[in-house]
């Protein structure tokens, strides 16, 4: 966004900046910014209270200004239309895992051998239980909808992985659940015969 400052003239300075000219604006606080000091080679000296030309080591006093106030004012945004879904739409930037109602009827059975797969409560490693870190974890996962609370007699161990930040990642062991699903065997083709079936074709569908 452009702003349009008044100003009054222009004024010339022959043993400061290198002869720059300098134009006079009607601004209560004037800001020069790092493209100002790059484009006339100036160096802010704090110490001294002075801006030093680089090239010929001419300088000027300078006033270090105390600002009694500071403002922020919001910028109005241009027009976007992403920006405009995503304000209409604001779960888009949500992440969630919860199983949604689906327009289908298909279901996916998971058939089991033996008897019920269970392990047993194990204490926390002192470290991980005095940081939170497991319930923090499990908190979290739980309210963006990866886990759910349950009364099945089936249970699998959780393990916590350190990160290399740091954190924790919690990891289900499920080597004994594994054991005792029945492996489905879908009849896939070859992706050779699976590719050549493509051909001519300039759209696909779910």
């Amino acid at each position: 966004m452009l702003y349009f400052v008044t100003t009054f003239g222009k004024r010339s300075e022959k043993k400061v900046l290198s002869d720059a000219r300098l134009i006079i604006a009607d601004v209560k606080r004037p800001l020069l910014g790092a493209d100002f000091f790059r484009r006339h080679n100036l160096l802010v000296d704090l110490n001294g209270q002075r801006l030093i030309e680089a090239y010929t080591y001419l300088s000027c006093p300078c006033i270090i200004s105390r600002v009694a106030k500071t403002e922020l004012a919001p910028i109005e945004q241009d027009s976007n239309k992403f920006r405009k879904v995503l304000l209409d739409f604001p779960a888009l930037l949500q992440p969630t895992f919860s199983t949604a109602a689906v327009k289908h009827g298909v279901l996916q059975h998971f058939c089991t051998t033996g008897p019920q797969v269970h392990s047993r409560a194990r204490r926390l490693a002192p470290d991980r239980l005095a940081a939170c870190a497991a319930r923090k974890e499990f908190i979290e996962v739980e309210q963006i909808g990866i886990i759910r609370k349950s009364n099945s007699p089936w249970a699998s161990p959780l393990q916590f992985v350190a990160k290399p930040n740091d954190g924790w990642c919690p990891c289900g062991d499920y080597r004994l659940l594994n054991d005792a699903t029945t492996p489905d065997r879908y009849p896939i083709s070859h992706i050779h015969d699976f590719a050549a079936q493509l051909a001519d074709k300039t759209s696909s569908r779910k």
